[in-house]
């Protein structure tokens, strides 16, 4: 993985919550990264589309 995907997957999980009133685990983070750091890094399962288009997710049990 390129320095700047693994920054911004750091970056990701720094700024990042879990949402009072969900069941899972996940967590959510503002989408304010690189599109092409964030594509690379939902390509390669790390991070899936949530449904509100401003967030991106994290899956649980990820590296972080």
């Amino acid at each position: 993985m390129a320095k700047i995907d693994d920054l911004t997957l750091m970056l990701l999980y720094l700024t990042s919550w879990t949402e009072n009133d969900q069941v899972s685990t996940d967590r959510r983070s503002w989408k304010g990264y690189d599109f092409a750091s964030l594509n690379k890094l939902t390509d390669k399962e790390f991070l899936y589309a949530s449904s509100q288009p401003s967030h991106v997710s994290r899956r649980t049990g990820s590296l972080i």
